[in-house]
């Protein structure tokens, strides 16, 4: 049996907690849903830490399309509101963490299953989290929706993320 040691410092590519790297940061937002959303409209949910990058998210709602034949489908991404102040390309994607999902259809939860979330670049300034209505309500029911984003201090060297060939 071959043992690779990531660059970082811990098998599988990980840094644990309380690391060498910085702490993991746990964001958790809830959010009472009252009112009707139409398509394309943005709940900001919380912010993605300034030098972290993307590790996990659990998304869950409750059950907020009521119709027999519910529409509701939902987005989760980032908004890059700092790119300008800092000089570089805008990097939002509003739904690069869920695309599509339809959790509120009938109450759920969901981990992310794109290739995107996990290639979110990190920058030196914080950014937004927004979940958006990709597609409106057929019957809407007032509910909740959270998210809890997890994330860690980019890699000393700089680098999001480090290649290991094995």
């Amino acid at each position: 049996m071959a043992t690779t040691k990531h660059p970082l410092g811990a098998p599988g590519g990980l840094a644990a907690a309380g690391s060498r790297f910085g702490d993991v940061r746990v964001n958790r937002a809830v959010v009472s849903v009252s009112l009707t959303r139409a398509a394309n409209d943005l709940i900001y949910l919380c912010k993605f830490p300034a030098a972290h990058v993307f590790i996990d998210a659990i998304l869950w709602a409750s059950d907020m399309d009521t119709n027999g034949s519910p529409t509701i489908a939902l987005d989760v991404g980032i908004v890059d509101t700092g790119y300008a102040a800092a000089g570089v390309a805008d990097t939002s994607d509003d739904d690069a963490i869920f695309d599509g999902v339809t959790t509120a259809q009938a109450g759920g939860v969901v981990r992310p299953t794109l290739a995107t979330a996990f290639n979110i670049a990190s920058r030196d300034y914080e950014r937004d989290v927004v979940l958006k209505i990709a597609t409106g309500f057929a019957t809407f029911a007032a509910g909740t929706l959270g998210l809890i984003l997890i994330t860690a201090p980019k890699a000393p060297n700089g680098l999001d993320a480090a290649i290991v060939a094995v």
